[in-house]
């Protein structure tokens, strides 16, 4: 029997990734499932290493990848700081492996335990993961609205259709994460975008496309 000492409930910050087009990967690996497998452990291996110091609470599963901050009402804002930190370290190291993510952060109260992360914000994240066409994280402004000074930590806010793929899209105002080093993943999203224009999908070279620009309103 498996055993997970619950260590707490309280709110916090949480973010879902995932690999952007990994279905994609699955099939294009030819049976290589180890060295995906490989790539996938080490980055989020190194994601890890700096921010689990610092109280980031981390939740993998296959390509899927939790990252939460437990918060305490007073330092909401420093929680949020601290998750973006992690979430731009994630994107970094995943790159390095050619593994790009996309996903969605939300606020709320959680109860967690070494290996399982329960609560409403889970939920959302998840939500906002599915619901975005694109390679990128999203913090939606209205999450934001337990900061009291969010625009000192955010500049900016942008809209976006949401969801992405439906018949009656809405548009949403969010923060998009984007890596420590923009440049570099301009040149990454870049390259890919040729890649994909060439040899196809075209949806996912539009996708690539999209990133470049919104990196550019940030």
């Amino acid at each position: 029997m498996i055993k997970n000492t619950l260590e707490g409930a309280s709110n916090a910050w949480v973010a879902f990734v995932d690999v952007y087009g990994f279905t994609q990967l699955l099939r294009d690996s030819k049976g290589n499932l180890v060295d995906l497998h490989r790539r996938i452990e080490q980055a989020q291996k190194a994601s890890q290493v700096r921010f689990e110091k610092k109280g980031v609470k981390y939740f993998p599963f296959s390509d899927n990848l939790f990252i939460a901050v437990p918060t305490t009402g007073s330092n909401n804002a420093d929680a949020l700081e601290l998750l973006l930190s992690a979430v731009r370290e994630a994107i970094d190291k995943h790159i390095v492996q050619d593994l790009p993510l996309r996903g969605g952060i939300a606020f709320g109260p959680v109860s967690f335990s070494s290996g399982l992360l329960v609560g409403e914000p889970v939920i959302r994240a998840v939500e906002y993961e599915k619901s975005v066409g694109l390679p990128m994280v999203i913090l939606p402004e209205y999450e934001t609205s337990v900061c009291a000074d969010i625009h000192g930590l955010i500049k900016k806010f942008i809209k976006i259709p949401y969801p992405a793929s439906s018949s009656r899209p809405g548009i949403l105002s969010v923060c998009t994460i984007i890596p420590k080093r923009p440049h570099g993943y301009v040149e990454y999203a870049n390259r890919r975008m040729e890649q994909f224009s060439i040899n196809g999908p075209p949806h996912v070279a539009f996708a690539w496309q999209e990133v470049v620009k919104l990196i550019g309103q940030n």
